[in-house]
């Protein structure tokens, strides 16, 4: 019943109007100035049952000589406030209340004076005031006042700090001393406890426990592993005590412990959660404490470190601590490393020098960095008392010197600072007073000058800046803050030995304006703290505002006004941004505010949809002037007029410019303790703001870094006496208000001091640092690539080895290794060399003449004597390099090349198999060219500089008489003829050569080494000494031609292909070449070829399994030795597959195995370099098994099934990027015969219908829509789509866009008097959006602007029209939908030629420069029903113009609609009306967004007119091709589309039959969006399938086709897996001499999986390992091919495939094949001219028959512009598609060619940059 009561009792209070709490105590005026104060008062104390209403404060004040209280400032909720604006000279009275939310006001405190008078003593009354009226009446009617200050006030606890004990992980126990409350009240009012708990890093105390009437109390389930802080606070009736000292529970870090988010959420209670503490969990290094480690245990070579254990943080990741301990010497100027990995707090040291002293100290190390060092303890040995012992020092008796232990005394260490905030008083306006406690320094530094550094920090940018330096005292004075802004500040201290940490940082909050008027209440009375409207409000007008304010009119100062003035901080040059809204901001005062006005050139600017200004409260003026444009830029008038004045003020606005670096910084290389110093140049308008940092943390600057900015663009950042801690990458960061740009580069320290840096292999990608150009040369081992290096642009060639193992790197080392040891300038200089997983890259000095032999035939005459000047410098160079101990090993033609064209210098090359030659051990090489090498390579004995000169010698006789003298049938006959060294010089070949010539090639052509001349006995001999004797007979050159083509095929033949295959000598000389069991064979009846066993060994080798086709390749680990009784071995045996157990394999079984086991090992032994023969090989050996198991089954082929019902989604939604804000628009488009089920989904989960997301379904779609998109909105979309046969699915990304990231430095591969071809990499990060073009600016070295010059949509433009011997400088930025990335940095100055060279393209640039001026066509109109062929004529309808291409049965033409002017694609077939074509069949049946749309069809004249749409793009393979590298993620885009259109043939029944880069043609030149076309041999087929005619390109061909079985939809499976594997390693994995061979390679599926790029995913290899199965049934679906996990859009995979980065180089390659056989490419025009007076007729239409009249030749010029133009725009690769192919075609192609490059080049020189300015304004470009 009491219980009952006293609940009514607390609903009763808390409905009344009761007062929270009387009286407020102790306020005070802590701060004061002539013009403000800052009042502190204890807060309220609020009743139990009122614990939910929010307390706020206001402040009332009395102004002399009223006596009335007015409110000052209300709705304050902390405890403390600055009173501003108070009159100088004036004395005021304040006094602070509590306010309830629902109006209820507590009784007021006791005032609070604040005089001010002209005396020194602020608090000095003045006597002209009567300051009685201020006086209180304490008379006894007022006595309850003063009960309330004295008896009826809050408790007093003792601030002691509470009794913590734990008892447990996580339950504590606390204990406090008793609070005091006065005798009168103590039983009345009883006194209750609260617990007040924080998380430190944390600030904010919260209650976790109230109302505890004990003096202890436990608390449990807190979280075990985080730190905390307890206190405890008093309250009664009239309020809350003061809290205790707070007391810390500190949870040491073990080392095997680790976060975890499931053990957190164990203990998610409301006052220990881990969201609680508000700090997101950081990656931070440990702390260790500094105190001095402790020696113990010390005898002469050993002694025992002891230290204080780490932490980690609360805030931060717990990752285990290891401990690294450092060391000093007596002789050392600095610690070294001595041990690290150390686990414990302690340290066993041994094997210490007795008589030397030391010093260690220790660092803790996580993942994530070490700690500072703890001081140093040194261990001093007493030198003086040793003495020299005069016994046998191994005596056991030897007393050792004795060690004393002493703390270390370095001679300085830096300052510690306090980690407390400054104090901030004295803020008036812009001006405050910072003040803080001084710095200590530790007792034992002597001397030390201590000096304070005062730095600045400007929210919300992160950058520190020095604002003072060098202050003696404890306080600074800040002037010239703007009101505006909000500031931080924080204090270091500094000595002659380094800088101590920063301070907590304090803050300067500006709440509102100086200028800001007071605003009123309803009540009229003024209130002065918190402004009714907001810093951030405004008040907005079209172009003029004002805003009425009412005064009080007791007030002399607002009453009389102040007229208008701008403020002194307004800039009055201001900037924007060229298409982007420009700013301009200005700050006006005065009263009432101005009304403000705007013109620009004498007119008011009223355009609303161009203009916006605001006017803020505070008066802050903003002019917005939308998508700037150069009209905008000039003067602008503002005009401030109120009732007291007018003001002008006029700012001129300017184009802003981006930063750009003109020099960025580079990777630097130093030793320890050395300095060094990065340096670049920037510029943009206005300069930019520089700053540098340090793996993402801002730099500042030290006694061992320094900025240095030299005027007028130079910056450099030094570091002097660098450690290993220095290491990391530094970022120069350059922004102003146009954007933003970065350069970046690595330091790198070297703990080991050498006296010189050599060039070593570093693990870095190389196409980082060098653009990779064409190909200049290929050998057995490596490829030889010309480079441009993209930090100076400097040309260089690069030595690519596919290295795949430590075997091979090792190996081909030596290069590196033996180049750095040689010093001659006709050897060429290494500059670079890299190393990754797969690969080996030599950058070397760039060789520009021809090869020797070359340069010899190029020759008119050639002599003995040209022979010997040859020799000589060869022997020249030998004795160089002899005399290094380097012995070249593989001397030959191929390998000598001339320095450059116009030089007879020649230059050895190519030091792959040199070696060093070594006094201590013997150096045996059994590899080299096999008509070259020496005996002793041959026989693998010593090898030495000997071997060189039988090298000479065989040269030697080639230059001579053009014959080599030991070459035979098969390189085994030729080593061993090499090997007999039975050499008879041929008189025939020798009539013309002097006999100093014969004796100086028998003294080197000896078998024996010790017996032939050395290269410096050679140079003494009388046919090289005495040269100019010799005769000027001209020698054959016969001969010598046919041994350099021999000797070009042979090379290109054994030319390197994927890996590298190192054939040594010995096995070559033994060798037999394995055949393979497979031949082929004619069919008597029909004469067609036939291929025997092909079935039976397709399923033995469909069979092997994804472990062992690894294998086979090299690619997975290697096979494992397991017992024969084991069932994985025998089911990994290829063709011992078997159902039955193991324990029912009987002995004869297990036998059987072991013959097969050693059959299958030997064929292995037999030949290890080709995995496809040593698959036949053993297949030959278990072939009679195989066949036996497949007897049963008499059909091979299994029939496909038929095909489903499934849903299709003929139009799926794309991958999409979007802006927050805008809405989000999924669609689908279904073709399905009932209602469907549709499910959304968002990364796996499912989409729901909310008041943003909405889902609609109809009969053939489904669309889904977020409103409003919110960052968090992207993810994986996914739509499901179910029916009764089956389900469809479509996914796709949908992700934030961005603009593009900074494209790579653009270089220059050719300069020309007026034009430069230029080539850059393309943007890192896309923004999430394709990139759409490029923009290219110029700017001569001497200018101050940048002009644009291009806007290419591709890597690479000419530059035209530019000044003859100028210098240039290029930059570039990347575009997309969502704007301009930053700019590049700026390319190395190119100066242009003096005369009138012109830049020479190659076949592939040329391509790429004529499709940039490609207009994009109108979009095709929708269908509006099915096409009906119509029999009659087309001209009513479309008008047939030029010719793309024209074959043996067909044509195409370009058809425009007369009436919309759109173009089309016209297929022309001759056809009988009895007879129509089936393509035109197929295609009516086709609607699906991946394949190409049929529009009309006519039948007319015995011919079909298919009308097609019209694609703007080029075929897959050129699509690449034209690109410098690219992705596997863009090949999986691609393929994914191709199997869509795929999966939608054969749900109509359609096998397309010939999928192959023509048939898949590019939708756009700019984003990978394909169609499938190129019906001409597709067929509408059942389940069953049928046999189909072998027609098309032969290396897509499916080998069901081939051998003429059933082709079913699985053939199409296998052409897109042919032509992933084309797109997966640039060439055609059957490709082959002839079309038999490779029908052969086709049908017995020898490919080599070594030609796959060496950095392809797993998921890719897995994938081609299960689509090129050999019989069709063993080939997944479409539908598997779209679930394979490689082809899926998940975040993992996706970046997965981005980081595989391939070359276009073997691509290429294969792109000139494939045109060559009769695949006619987009780059080459229909017709092309043979001479150069047909360059201008071609660009000429010819539709009129009569004579066009003679012309000017600058009318000439113009339309032959205009015409190149017309026909540049005009793409054929979607018709060129669907071609045949023809003889004719190829015939075509061949005369085409020789003219090709002639006409490139007049359409480059004519067309590119007007075409290319067009597509940058077109609509699609923006």
């Amino acid at each position: 019943m009491m219980n009952i009561k006293f609940g009514v009792y607390l609903q009763l209070l808390a409905d009344l109007n009761v007062r929270p709490g009387v009286p407020i105590t102790r306020p005070e005026i802590i701060d004061e100035d002539s013009t403000s104060a800052r009042l502190r008062w204890q807060r309220v104390y609020t009743p139990p049952y009122r614990h939910s209403d929010p307390i706020s404060y206001q402040i009332e004040q009395q102004e002399a000589p009223y006596r009335n209280w007015r409110p000052l400032a209300r709705g304050i909720t902390m405890t403390e406030h600055t009173i501003t604006d108070l009159m100088p000279k004036k004395d005021y009275l304040f006094r602070i209340r509590a306010e309830s939310q629902n109006g209820d006001i507590s009784a007021p405190t006791p005032p609070i004076s604040y005089y001010k008078s002209p005396t020194p003593s602020p608090r000095t009354p003045r006597k002209t005031v009567d300051y009685k009226l201020f006086e209180q009446d304490y008379s006894v009617p007022s006595r309850c006042y003063v009960d309330h200050l004295t008896t009826f006030i809050p408790p007093r606890l003792p601030l002691d700090k509470p009794d913590l004990t734990e008892n447990g992980s996580s339950t504590v126990s606390l204990r406090w001393k008793p609070a005091q409350v006065p005798e009168r009240t103590r039983e009345k009012y009883p006194i209750t406890y609260s617990i007040e708990v924080k998380n430190p890093p944390n600030f904010e105390w919260r209650d976790v426990e109230a109302g505890l009437t004990g003096l202890s109390h436990t608390l449990k389930d807190i979280h075990p592993e985080i730190d905390y802080m307890f206190r405890i606070r008093a309250h009664n009736e009239f309020g809350s005590s003061e809290a205790t000292l707070p007391v810390s529970l500190y949870r040491p870090i073990e080392v095997e412990q680790f976060y975890d988010e499931e053990y957190d959420s164990d203990y998610e209670v409301p006052f220990v959660t881990l969201g609680d503490c508000e700090a997101p969990i950081e990656e931070v290094p440990p702390k260790l404490p500094m105190e001095t480690p402790r020696l113990t245990s010390v005898t002469g070579e050993r002694a025992m470190l002891h230290w204080l254990s780490a932490r980690i943080p609360a805030y931060a990741k717990k990752v285990p601590i290891t401990y690294i301990v450092e060391i000093k010497e007596d002789n050392m100027s600095g610690f070294s490393h001595f041990q690290s990995g150390i686990i414990d707090t302690k340290f066993l040291l041994e094997g210490l020098n007795p008589n030397m002293s030391y010093q260690f100290r220790v660092k803790a190390e996580t993942q994530f960095g070490c700690s500072d060092p703890t001081l140093a303890v040194s261990l001093d040995r007493n030198k003086d008392k040793v003495k020299k012992p005069l016994i046998d020092l191994k005596r056991e008796d030897l007393e050792i010197p004795q060690a004393k232990i002493r703390d270390a005394a370095p001679k300085g260490v830096p300052p510690r600072m306090s980690s407390s905030r400054p104090l901030i008083t004295n803020h008036y306006g812009g001006n405050l007073l910072l003040t803080w406690g001084p710095a200590r320094v530790p007792s034992y530094v002597k001397g030390s000058s201590l000096k304070y550094m005062v730095e600045k920090r400007e929210p919300p940018h992160s950058t520190w800046t020095v604002l003072a330096d060098n202050l003696v005292d404890n306080e600074y004075d800040v002037t010239g803050l703007n009101p505006e802004r909000d500031y931080m500040f924080r204090i270091r201290a500094k000595n002659q030995f380094g800088a101590s940490d920063p301070t907590m940082p304090c803050s300067v909050i500006n709440v509102r304006d100086d200028y800001v008027p007071p605003v009123f209440s309803r009540s009229q009375s003024r209130d002065s703290g918190t402004p009714r409207m907001s810093r951030r409000s405004s008040i907005e007008s079209p172009l003029v505002l004002s805003r009425q304010i009412s005064l009080d009119e007791s007030d002399d100062m607002y009453r009389s006004g102040m007229p208008p003035e701008f403020k002194s901080t307004v800039e009055e040059l201001q900037y924007g941004v060229l298409g982007k809204t420009a700013r301009i901001n200005l700050a006006v005062r005065g009263f009432p505010l101005p009304v403000i006005e705007w013109t620009f050139k004498g007119n008011n600017l009223s355009d609303k949809n161009k203009y916006k200004s605001i006017v803020t409260p505070s008066g802050v003026i903003t002019l917005d002037i939308f998508n700037l444009c150069l009209d905008d830029i000039g003067e602008y008038k503002c005009t401030a007029e109120n009732d007291n004045g007018i003001k002008i003020i006029i700012v001129q606005l300017e184009y802003a410019d981006a930063p750009t670096f003109i020099e960025p910084t580079e990777d630097m290389y130093l030793d320890s303790h050395k300095s060094g110093r990065f340096e670049c140049k920037v510029d943009g308008i206005p300069y930019p703001k520089i700053r540098w940092m340090k793996d993402t943390r801002p730099i500042t600057e030290t006694s061992r870094l320094k900025i240095q900015h030299t005027k007028p663009n130079q910056w450099s950042l030094s570091l002097n006496d660098v450690i290993s801690l220095d290491s990391g990458l530094y970022t120069c960061v350059a922004e102003n208000v146009a954007g933003k740009s970065i350069s970046s580069s690595n330091l790198f320290v070297d703990e080991l001091e050498t006296t010189t840096k050599q060039i070593s292999f570093r693990e870095a990608v190389f196409e980082n640092y060098y653009y990779p150009l064409e190909e200049l040369g290929r050998g057995r081992h490596g490829i030889v690539r010309r480079v441009i290096q993209k930090s100076t642009g400097k040309e260089y060639a690069a030595k690519m080895i596919p290295a795949c193992n430590e075997e091979l790197k090792f190996f081909f080392g030596h290069e590196l290794n033996n180049l750095r040891r040689i010093n001659n300038q006709r050897v060429p200089s290494v500059i670079d060399a890299f190393q990754s997983e797969r690969q080996l890259v030599i950058v070397m000095e760039l060789v520009k003449g021809k090869s020797l032999i070359d340069h010899i035939l190029s020759q008119d005459k050639w002599t003995e004597s040209e022979a010997v000047k040859y020799v000589k410098q060869l022997l020249e160079i030998l004795r160089n390099i002899h005399a290094s101990s380097i012995a070249h090993l593989d001397i030959k033609p191929s390998n000598i090349f001339l320095s450059s064209p116009d030089s007879d210098q020649i230059r050895l090359i190519d030091y792959g198999l040199s070696r060093h030659m070594s006094v201590d051990y013997d150096v045996k090489l059994n590899y080299g060219t096999e008509e070259f090498t020496s005996p002793e390579q041959i026989k693998n004995e010593t090898v030495s500089s000997a071997s060189d000169m039988w090298s000479v010698g065989i040269l030697t006789y080639i230059l001579l008489s053009g014959v080599s003298p030991l070459r035979g049938d098969n390189y085994s006959e030729t080593l061993k003829k090499v090997m007999e060294g039975k050499i008879n010089p041929s008189e025939e070949n020798f009539k013309h050569v002097s006999e100093d010539a014969i004796d100086f090639l028998a003294e080197l052509l000896v078998v024996d080494p010790c017996d032939r001349l050395t290269a410096a006995e050679c140079l003494q001999h009388s046919w090289i000494k005495e040269s100019a004797d010799k005769g000027n007979s001209p020698l054959d050159l016969g001969p010598l031609v046919s041994f350099q083509a021999r000797d070009l095929a042979q090379r290109k033949a054994s030319s390197l292909r994927s890996i590298p295959q190192l054939h040594c000598l010995t096995s070559v000389l033994e060798q037999t070449v394995p055949v393979t069991p497979f031949t082929t064979a004619k069919d008597n009846e029909s004469g067609n070829q036939t291929y025997p066993d092909c079935e039976y060994f397709g399923e033995y080798v469909d069979e092997e399994s994804w472990y062992d086709w690894q294998n086979r390749y090299h690619r997975g680990p290697g096979a494992k030795v397991v017992p024969l009784t084991e069932a994985e071995y025998l089911a990994r045996i290829p063709g011992l597959r078997t159902t039955r157990r193991m324990t029912d394999v009987d002995d004869e079984d297990v036998e059987a195995t072991v013959r097969r086991k050693t059959s299958v090992m030997e064929a292995d032994r037999d030949i290890h370099e080709d995995p496809c023969l040593r698959k036949e090989l053993q297949y030959g050996v278990v072939a009679d098994d195989v066949k036996q198991r497949k007897k049963a089954s008499k059909d091979l082929f299994p029939k496909d099934d038929t095909k489903d019902e499934n849903p299709q989604i003929v139009s799926k939604f794309h991958d999409l990027a979007f802006t927050p804000g805008e809405n989000i628009v999924l669609r689908c488009t279904l073709d399905i015969d009932e209602p469907p089920a549709v499910t959304w989904y968002r990364n796996e989960e499912l989409v729901s219908e909310s008041s943003r997301i909405y889902i609609k379904v109809t009969d053939n779609g489904t669309l889904l829509t977020v409103v409003s998109a919110k960052p968090y909105d992207s993810g994986i979309y996914k739509c499901v789509v179910r029916s009764k046969g089956g389900k469809a699915t479509a996914a796709a990304r949908v992700l934030v866009g961005d603009v593009p990231s900074q494209p790579s430095r653009p270089v220059a591969t050719q300069v020309s008097s007026t034009q430069v071809l230029l080539l850059w990499e393309p943007p890192t990060t896309n923004g999430n959006s394709y990139i759409t073009g490029y923009r290219v600016d110029c700017r001569k070295s001497n200018g101050n602007s940048w002009l644009t010059v291009a806007h290419p949509i591709d890597e690479c433009t000419i530059v035209k029209d530019l000044a003859p011997n100028t210098s240039y400088r290029f930059r570039v930025c990347a575009v997309n939908q969502f704007g301009f990335s930053a700019y590049s940095v700026a390319s190395p100055e190119i100066v242009t030629a003096e005369d009138g060279d012109k830049i020479v393209l190659d076949e592939y640039t040329s391509a790429i420069l004529a499709r940039q001026s490609g207009v994009h066509l109108m979009p095709s109109l929708p269908i509006s029903g099915p096409v009906q062929l119509t029999e009659g004529s087309f001209s009513k309808k479309y008008k047939l113009t030029e010719t793309v291409y024209s074959g043996k049965f067909s044509e195409i033409k370009i058809a425009e609609n007369i009436s919309t002017k759109r173009s089309y694609a016209a297929k022309v077939i001759p056809c009988d009306e009895d007879k129509i074509s089936t393509e035109f069949e197929i295609l009516k049946l086709m609607n699906h967004e991946k394949v190409i749309r049929l529009y009309d069809g006519f039948l007319f004249s015995e011919k079909l007119y298919i009308i097609t749409e019209y694609l703007c793009g080029v075929n897959v393979l050129q699509h690449f091709a034209f690109k410098s590298k690219y992705s596997e993620d863009m090949v999986a885009i691609v393929l994914r589309q191709i199997l869509e259109g795929v999966q939608y043939l054969h749900h109509v029944g359609v096998v397309h039959l010939n999928l192959q880069p023509s048939s898949v043609v590019m939708r756009s030149r700019r984003h990978l969006d394909v169609k499938i076309c190129g019906f001409s041999h597709a067929r509408k087929v059942s389940g069953n399938g049928e046999v189909v005619p072998c027609e098309g390109y032969p290396d897509f061909i499916a080998p069901e086709i081939v051998t003429r079985k059933i082709a079913s939809y699985s053939t199409d499976i296998w052409t897109v897996g042919v032509l992933s594997f084309l797109l997966l390693s640039g060439d055609s994995p059957f490709r082959a001499s002839s079309v038999e061979e490779t029908y052969f390679n086709i049908v017995y599926s020898r490919y080599d999986a070594h030609s796959l790029y060496d950095n392809i995913t797993r998921d890719a290899l897995r994938f081609m390992n299960r689509i090129m199965k050999r019989i069709p049934s063993n080939r997944m679906s479409v539908e598997d091919c779209l679930e394979d996990k490689w082809l899926q859009v998940a975040d993992t995979t996706v970046k997965t495939r981005q980081e595989a980065v391939f070359t276009t180089a073997k691509l290429r390659l294969f792109a000139d094949l494939y045109r060559e056989r009769g695949i006619l490419g987009i780059w080459m025009p229909e017709e092309l001219p043979e001479t150069e007076k047909e360059i201008d007729e071609i660009t000429v239409k010819k539709e009129k028959k009569t004579e066009v009249p003679t012309k000017t030749e600058t009318e000439q010029t113009s339309e032959a512009k205009e015409n190149i133009k017309t026909e540049t725009q005009k793409d054929d690769s979607q018709v060129i598609s669907q071609a045949n192919n023809s003889p004719a075609m190829s015939e075509k192609i061949d005369g085409i060619v020789e003219s090709q490059q002639n006409v490139i080049e007049k359409v480059a020189e004519t067309v590119v940059t007007e075409a290319l300015e067009d597509a940058f304004k077109s609509k699609e470009f923006n």
